[in-house]
Order: structure tokens, then sequence, then C-alpha cells
């Protein structure tokens, strides 16, 4: 029996253990970076840091919200697995670390609630600046780009040519976002996905799956209609 064999006949002949290290180990490891007690990160740096990076510093939001944000996946993940301990459910042990953190998913659904647009920090080109994202359930810190395309900005223009063919418009949007006609495609079929723009061959935004602010997007309709035509 070659070594390979033998190690994957240990896994499978101590399944729980290696099940139960594992765990460990995540809970480890969003531990060991964030603090619950003082709700701050674990990891000390230099006070310069302040001063390298100010509190409305992009790269400052993007490195809080996902210190915050993978702390609170790994320590859920963690608490749904020793939810599934069925023999000592009420022990003090198991029944305080079956609670923690909360009682929210460690991934909220990818379809359900509202979607909305917000400026939130990217990394572009190697570089964390802001940039306009849609925000869903399941990833609150925002999506900028699907196969490429700028989220945010190809609902802006869907918007101005709303009730339109979109075989029709696909070639100008595509220029206008400096992407592939297939890269485009994938794009609209992530929308129609979430329910943001509707199946069939026009172009049809469905209000009640996303916040718009379509003042700001009707005081931009007669200008960019103006440049297409």
């Amino acid at each position: 029996m070659n070594p390979a064999d033998s190690f994957s006949r240990w896994i499978l002949g101590h399944r729980a253990w290696v099940a139960t290290g594992l765990t460990i180990l995540t809970l480890i490891a969003a531990a060991g970076i964030y603090d619950p007690i003082r709700g701050q990160p674990r990891i000390r740096v230099d006070p310069s840091l302040n001063e390298m990076l100010p509190a409305d510093d992009p790269a400052r939001r993007f490195y809080e919200e996902r210190t915050h944000d993978g702390f609170l996946r790994f320590a859920r993940v963690g608490r749904d697995f020793y939810a599934s301990e069925e023999r000592w459910p009420t022990r003090p042990f198991w029944a305080a670390r079956a609670k923690w953190p909360d009682a929210e998913p460690p991934h909220a659904r990818a379809v359900g609630g509202k979607l909305r647009i917000e400026r939130r920090p990217v990394v572009d080109g190697g570089l964390i600046v802001e940039r306009e994202v849609v925000v869903t359930p399941d990833q609150p810190r925002g999506i900028w780009r699907v196969d490429g395309v700028p989220l945010a900005e190809l609902i802006g223009h869907l918007r101005v040519y709303e009730g339109e063919p979109i075989a029709e418009r696909a070639p100008l949007l595509a220029k206008r976002l400096g992407v592939g006609d297939g890269n485009l495609a994938v794009a609209l079929d992530w929308l129609r996905s979430r329910r943001v723009l509707a199946a069939g061959g026009t172009v049809a935004i469905e209000p009640a799956s996303i916040d718009l602010d379509s003042t700001e997007l009707e005081g931009e309709k007669g200008a960019e209609r103006g440049a297409a035509r």
C-alpha cells in the first residue's frame, strides 16, 4: 500500500477528529486576527498608521471591513459546527458555543433582499480606491465588476435604455463600458439571476429588486440619449 492510500484510510478512520481539528484551526485563525471582547484587531501596528491611513482613507475602510466580515464568517461557521453536536447539546461547553457570536447564517442567500448601489473601497490596478459597487445580501462589501464589467455603471446605462431592445443596445453598451460582447452578456445574465434585470428582449429594471437614485439618473438621461443617437 502506498503512502497516499495509507493516509486516505487514516483520514476515513478518523473523520470526527479531523473535522474537529479543522474547525478548531478555523476558530483559532478567526480569533487570532480579532479580539471579540474589545471589538478590535489583535494585530497591532505602529501608531503612525493613523497618519498613513487616516479615517477617511479607502484603504483603512477596506482593511477594517475585511477584518470584521472575515472574523464573523469564520466564527459563524464554528458556531454551526458546535450546534451540530447531538449528544450533549445542553452541556455548558456546547450550549455556549452553539449560540456565539449571533444567530445570523455564515452566508446570506444569494437571491432575496434588495440590492443597492454605494461607493465602497475596491482593489483597482493594485491600489485601493473608491468605486460604485452593487451591495447584495450575500456580498455586503459590494460587487464592483462581473467578468470585467462594472455593474453599477452598467445599471446606470440600462436605465437610460429602459423599454428598448437589448440586442440593439448591446454593442453600444459594450463600447461605452470598454468590454467585449461576451463579457457584457455574462454581466447581463448575472443581473437577471439577481432579478434586477427582467427576463425578455427589452431593457426592464425591476424596481423591487434594487434601490436606485432615479433623480440623478433622470438628469443624465437626456444627455446620454443625445450622445447615443
